[in-house]
């Protein structure tokens, strides 16, 4: 999964951005992490989450925010996993603001919102 990861972001398809673990590194936050990439919002998150990621809706033509689908290490996630983690035990974060420029095993086709997919130094 992680050489695919890699493979995505040396092709740089110009579909989704890349935040590799030398950019990572040096970040306070998780927060941090995800508010360095475009056209995302973060806001405030239910339950255990800090915060949850909005993306442009593309159902509503392009108006309003819609919940992104949040993957980590390959599996679909809940945002207050993502808590439990901190910028120095990433290896990268991807991030597409629409489900169709996703990798196809990871497009949330019901809502077509994006997708957050964030690798952990636990996978290797």
């Amino acid at each position: 999964m992680l050489s695919d990861f890699e493979e995505r972001k040396r092709a740089g398809s110009g579909l989704g951005y890349f935040r590799g673990e030398s950019e990572i590194a040096g970040m306070a936050s998780m927060r941090s992490v995800l508010s360095s990439m475009p056209t995302i919002q973060l806001v405030r998150g239910r339950g255990n989450s800090d915060f949850m990621a909005l993306l442009p809706n593309p159902g509503i033509g392009g108006r309003g925010w819609c919940l992104a689908a949040l993957y980590i290490d390959g599996f679909q996630a809940d945002w207050d996993q993502l808590q439990t983690y901190k910028p120095k035990d990433l290896v990268g974060v991807e991030m597409y603001p629409r489900a169709a420029s996703a990798p196809i095993q990871y497009q949330e086709v019901a809502t077509g919102c994006g997708v957050v997919l964030v690798w952990t130094k636990y996978l290797k």
